[in-house]
């Protein structure tokens, strides 16, 4: 997507100077060999509007649903540079929780297919030889070597259930099942992870609009009328009720259970502000926040993992040198 963004910031200046739509194709072809920028020509030439044709061309979801969104109030060239530049800051998250999280996962898989290959094939040859010495496992070996074959069998059910439960959660965000999620809710790792979700695009959506001058009130009105598809429906429809029935804005946000606590207190404090009123201090909070807590976890996951390896290296190695031992003891 690097070079995608490129392209659209060039087209997003090329309209901002006025040249015919012709010439800009003309120039995107000389200076981009990329087949988005052919997509964008052919949805031209059948017709479509010049935004239909740039979601036509470019179909990266994050791309598309915010210049949608932008798209409602912007020209063009300025909804481009904004879905750019919230595109930019959601691929920062990403792309540095995925370098939290590269090294773990990775050591994960590690020691999944070393305990198949530990209880599979080395430790078989590790009874034998111990048989072949002439002695018989102690309590703690057969204890070591019956851990060692659970194991593989425990990391596969754990990495089944975590991923079922991605897969799940974004299913049911996806659907906009509220009342499954209300349940999930209760939940207090999925209610975290789910909160934080809806959180981040709340304030991403909510951010631009106040950047561009709308008050509270005018915000949520704008997103629950022009995001009638959107996964946010969840966050904004029961606001929104609320409020159509006498309750104070303020209030509708403090009590809606998708939203953390620490966007909450930001939005409180951003209403007693005259001017400047932006949630830019909350998401790179709260991006920090993310990544502390990640780093938490992390800090005793890898070493437990190394310790098991460690375990494993060891309990081979007395279970080859004790038997050779005793079979050098008796020559």
């Amino acid at each position: 997507m690097d070079n995608d963004y490129l392209e659209l910031e060039f087209l997003s200046l090329l309209l901002s100077q006025g040249y015919a739509m012709q010439d800009i194709v003309k120039l995107l072809k000389i200076s981009f060999h990329s087949k988005e920028i052919i997509l964008f020509e052919e949805g031209l030439k059948e017709g479509l509007s010049i935004e239909n044709a740039i979601m036509n061309a470019y179909k990266e979801s994050f791309f598309k649903e915010y210049f949608c969104f932008f798209l409602k109030k912007n020209s063009i060239s300025k909804a481009i540079n904004l879905t750019l530049e919230t595109c930019k800051k959601q691929k920062q998250i990403m792309n540095q929780l995925r370098k939290q999280l590269l090294y773990p996962v990775f050591l994960l898989v590690f020691l999944f297919f070393f305990s198949i290959f530990v209880s599979w094939f080395l430790l078989p040859q590790v009874r034998i030889m111990i048989e072949d010495f002439g002695s018989s496992l102690s309590f703690v070996q057969e204890f070591m070597f019956v851990m060692f074959q659970v194991i593989p069998l425990v990391v596969f059910i754990f990495l089944g259930y975590l991923i079922g439960w991605v897969i799940y959660l974004i299913y049911c965000v996806k659907k906009k099942w509220s009342y499954r999620l209300l349940i999930l809710l209760d939940k207090k790792i999925i209610s975290s992870l789910l909160k934080k979700y809806y959180s981040f695009k709340f304030s991403f959506y909510y951010n631009e609009l106040l950047k561009t001058g709308y008050d509270t009130t005018a915000s949520i009105e704008f997103l629950y009328e022009h995001l009638k598809n959107h996964d946010l429906q969840v966050v904004l429809y029961p606001i929104m009720k609320q409020f159509e029935s006498g309750v104070s804005l303020e209030q509708c946000i403090a009590s809606s259970p998708y939203l953390d606590q620490l966007l909450v207190q930001y939005i409180y404090m951003m209403q007693k502000k005259i001017d400047d009123k932006s949630l830019d201090d909350y998401i790179e909070l709260s991006s920090k926040m993310m990544e502390t807590k990640i780093n938490k976890v992390l800090f005793y996951i890898i070493p437990s993992i190394y310790c098991f390896v460690a375990l494993f290296v060891v309990f081979v190695y007395l279970s080859v040198i004790f038997p050779l031992m005793n079979v050098i003891e008796g020559i």
